[in-house]
């Protein structure tokens, strides 16, 4: 059965087709039409570093889930590691950089848990 994938694609409405100019001043409109754009650009960029996010805590994952075994296996050396290299893909990931921070701290490895604080803090 043959689909028609444009008929399936979300519709892409502008922000401007949401708003009614009608009784508007020309001042008004353009006001309002500056503002449409402004929180159409806002939302792209809360969009973009979404999925640059994702994309980088998709490639991390899987040194995560060796990591968080090899820890259960009782191997810190090679935890160590495996959250290192999480952390090269995703530096700002926020779980990888706390259970690194706690497992230095397990191991009694506190200067190199100190270095990781402040990005444990990060919003």
């Amino acid at each position: 059965m043959a689909r028609n994938l444009d008929a399936m694609a979300p519709h892409r409405a502008s922000p401007m087709e949401h708003v009614d100019f009608a009784g508007m001043g020309p001042e008004e409109r353009v006001a309002a039409a500056f503002r449409l754009e402004l929180a159409a650009r806002r939302a792209r960029a809360r969009a973009e570093a979404l999925a640059g996010r994702l994309r980088r805590e998709g490639e991390a994952f899987p040194f995560l889930a060796q990591a968080r075994a090899a820890r259960r296996d009782g191997d810190a050396a090679q935890a160590i590691e495996l959250y290192r290299r999480a952390l090269d893909a995703a530096p700002d990931w926020r779980e990888v950089v706390e259970e690194l921070g706690f497992l230095y701290l397990e191991l009694g490895m506190l200067e190199e848990a100190r270095k990781l604080a402040p990005a444990a803090e990060a919003p």
